[in-house]
């Protein structure tokens, strides 16, 4: 869509989400630091800048898939065709955030959603979800990052998409994990948010997409039950759930991505510490039915990343138990690649200590402005 008709379509979902939705945090906020462009190298940063190791001798290679393994927030560029994994950075921050989703963009950049905040406790480590966030943008070739925003006002941000030539992001923020959450757009030019629905009955949303329609598919993954469901909010602002909740303990809805076919979406269930209803299903959005590609049954858990990418008919998602990146030929509907990522997440034996053991993100690198 041009930039008019996100304008209108975002108009439209506000003044229609008025009728169930909170949208009165609506409005313009701006960048409350100063402190952008820091990295590790010849100076010392601000103790609360964010800063991140990278690899400046690497090339992004379009189609090549960007994985981040969550534990120590690093991000690897993985070749599909050849099984090369090659790491490309590190992010870090005093409150020891976490590394939720990285995008690319056409110009190069790849562009990076933060928040929670780990804390030692003796020898054991635990997660404080809080509204704290950020959004960075990382360039390789610089070896910079550079903070666009951060602070409670982002609402601990998690999923987001390149929308609108990439002039801004669709984020999908959390909240704490135990207050309602939000979906807003993010101007990657001036910091500001502007709010398409905050409040009841988004609990825990991890994901948010667009489709080429206009419809907003939103992710509940509900924490605290492990219970979710699939909401569809229409141009004109009815909100559907497409799918209902199975009980606490079924497994949060947790990501959903786009495929070739307007009519399918790709959802992932994930339910922790026990791992016994998570699962990757094709979703017909007419039928409203599920087919399950792959899913934990008794004897074999399994956890999924919370999203994944459609590359040439092709979806590729981790799976953290095992430590493997899966490609699975849509028309075909089977399993036709696996690429062990033990090597980044250490170790042969499979099973996690804490569900941050994880490969989180799984997203591909567009095709650069400029080439053929």
């Amino acid at each position: 869509m041009a930039s008019s008709e996100w304008e209108k379509l975002g108009l439209a979902l506000r003044q229609a989400l008025a009728g169930f939705l909170d949208v009165s945090k609506q409005g313009s906020y701006f960048q409350d630091d100063n402190s952008s462009i820091e990295s590790y190298g010849e100076q010392l940063p601000d103790p609360d800048s964010i800063v991140a190791a990278c690899n400046q001798a690497t090339t992004l290679k379009p189609g090549s898939l960007l994985v981040t393994y969550q534990y120590d927030n690093s991000c690897y560029q993985v070749t599909p065709e050849t099984s090369e994994i090659e790491f490309l950075f590190t992010v870090k921050h005093r409150r020891k955030p976490f590394l939720w989703r990285v995008v690319a963009s056409t110009s190069g950049k790849i562009y990076c959603s933060l928040g929670g905040t780990r804390v030692a406790h003796g020898p054991f480590e635990y997660a404080i979800m809080d509204k704290w966030g950020a959004i960075v943008s990382i360039d390789l070739r610089t070896g910079k990052v550079s903070t666009i925003a951060k602070g409670e006002r982002l609402l601990m941000p998690s999923g987001i998409e390149l929308y609108d030539s990439e002039a801004r992001l669709l984020v999908c923020a959390t909240n704490d994990f135990e207050s309602p959450g939000a979906i807003y757009w993010f101007d990657l030019t001036t910091a500001e948010q502007d709010f398409l629905a905050v409040g009841a009955p988004l609990v825990d949303p991890v994901t948010a997409i667009l489709d080429k329609k206009g419809t907003l598919w939103i992710c509940n993954s509900d924490q605290t039950k492990q219970d979710g469901e699939l909401l569809a909010v229409r141009p004109n602002g009815h909100c559907e759930t497409m799918l209902k909740r199975r009980g606490p303990g079924s497994g949060g809805i947790c990501g959903v991505c786009h495929t070739e076919d307007n009519s399918e979406l790709i959802l992932f269930r994930m339910d922790w510490p026990k791992m016994r209803h998570c699962a990757v299903t094709r979703f017909n959005t007419k039928s409203r039915k599920e087919s399950v590609i792959l899913e934990s049954v008794p004897g074999t858990p399994r956890f999924f990343s919370t999203c994944g990418v459609v590359r040439d008919g092709i979806l590729w998602f981790g799976e953290s138990y095992r430590k493997v990146i899966y490609g699975y030929d849509l028309l075909k509907s089977e399993i036709t690649s696996e690429i062990d990522f033990s090597s980044v997440m250490g170790g042969s034996s499979i099973g996690m200590k804490n569900s941050y053991y994880s490969i989180e993100n799984i997203s591909v690198v567009p095709k650069f402005k400029g080439c053929d």
